[in-house]
C-alpha cells in the first residue's frame, strides 16, 4: 500500500510461470474452510472468526471477477487494480505476488508488510460496510447486498491507497525517515498478530483478564463486543485467510517450477466461472447457512 516507500534492495521481477487451474489446491482449500466453519458452528464458537472468514471468501470471489473483466481489457481498469493487495500487473496477465525473494533466497520483508497491511486495510473495510447492511436477508438479497458492499470498499481502498501514496510521498527523504518508514508496517503486523493471540487464549484465560488484570478485560471488551473493534478484530481474520491462501499458492509455484510469481491471469473465461461458482457457493454456505 505504501508504494512510495524507500526501497534499498532491488529485486528483479521473475517471469512468471503459469500453472493454469491447481484444482487439487483450491479444493483442499474449499474444504478445509468449509470443514472449519462448521466445527465453528457446531461447537458455536468465535462467530467473529466466521464472520471474518466469509468477508475473506467474498473478498476473494472479487478478485476473480476481476480478473475475469481485465481479460476482455477495459480503459482504466488497471490502474483501478493496481492498488489491490497480492495482485501485480504484467502486459495482459494478472500475476500473484505475495512476497519477493532476497539474493539471499530469504523473504524481503519490506514488501511483504505492505502488501499484508494494504489486505488488511481492504478487509476492515469490507467488514464495517458489512455492518451498516440489513442483516435479516434472504439468500437473493444477501448476496447482492453484500457483493456490491465489497465493491464499493475496493472503491473506498482504492482512495487510501492515493491518499497515503501522497502522504508518505510528502515526507522529506532524510536518513532518519528513510530508516524508520520501511519497518512500520512490520510493527503494525506485530500488533495484528498480538491482537489475534488475544482473542486465541481470550477463552482459556477469561480468568486472568476479569480479575487479575482488569486492563485486558477491557482491552478484550472492544476488540470482541465493541462494533468497531469486532471489525478490526473480523479483519485479521479475514486478512490471515487470504494471505495463506495467496502464500499457499505461491510456495506451490515455488516448489514445482521454481518461481515465485504466479501467472493466474492466463486462464481461460470457462475456468475463471467454474471457480468463481464454487467461491460463491462456499460463501453462501458458510457467510449466510452456517
Amino acid at each position: 500500500m505504501f508504494d512510495s516507500m524507500p526501497d534499498k534492495i532491488v529485486i528483479n521481477f521473475p517471469e512468471p510461470i503459469t500453472i493454469g487451474q491447481p484444482f487439487a489446491y483450491l479444493l483442499l482449500w474449499f474444504l478445509g474452510v468449509l470443514l472449519f466453519s462448521f466445527i465453528l458452528k457446531l461447537y458455536k464458537k468465535a462467530p467473529q472468526m466466521k464472520a471474518g472468514i466469509a468477508a475473506g471468501i467474498s473478498i476473494l470471489i472479487m478478485y476473480v471477477v476481476c480478473m475475469l473483466i481485465y481479460k476482455f481489457n477495459p480503459a482504466g481498469l488497471q490502474e483501478f487494480l493496481a492498488p489491490l493487495p497480492f495482485v501485480d500487473f504484467k502486459d495482459d496477465s494478472v500475476i500473484l505476488l505475495v512476497y519477493e525473494l532476497r539474493e539471499d533466497g530469504l523473504i524481503h520483508t519490506p514488501p511483504f508488510c505492505n502488501r499484508i497491511v494494504s489486505m488488511f486495510v481492504l478487509a476492515f473495510l469490507v467488514n464495517q460496510i458489512y455492518a451498516f447492511t440489513p442483516q435479516k436477508l434472504k439468500t437473493p438479497a444477501w448476496l447482492v447486498f453484500r457483493f456490491f458492499s465489497t465493491m464499493f470498499a475496493i472503491g473506498i481502498h482504492f482512495g487510501v491507497h492515493k491518499v497515503m501514496t501522497k502522504a508518505f510521498g510528502m515526507i522529506p527523504e532524510t536518513p532518519f525517515w528513510e530508516t524508520i518508514i520501511p519497518f512500520l508496517p512490520i510493527a503494525f503486523i506485530g500488533a495484528m498478530l498480538a491482537l489475534f493471540l488475544l482473542g486465541a487464549i481470550k477463552g482459556p484465560m477469561k480468568h486472568f483478564f476479569t480479575e487479575i488484570n482488569p486492563t485486558f478485560e477491557g482491552l478484550s471488551g472492544f476488540f470482541f463486543k465493541n462494533k468497531f473493534g469486532v471489525n478490526i478484530t473480523r479483519a485479521i481474520y479475514s486478512t490471515v485467510l487470504l494471505t495463506a491462501f495467496a502464500y499457499g499458492l505461491q510456495q506451490l509455484s515455488l516448489r514445482l517450477y521454481g518461481t515465485a510469481a504466479v501467472a493466474i491471469g492466463t486462464f481461460g473465461v470457462s475456468g475463471g466461472l467454474v471457480v468463481l461458482i464454487a467461491l460463491f457457493l462456499l460463501w453462501i454456505t458458510v457467510g449466510f447457512r452456517l
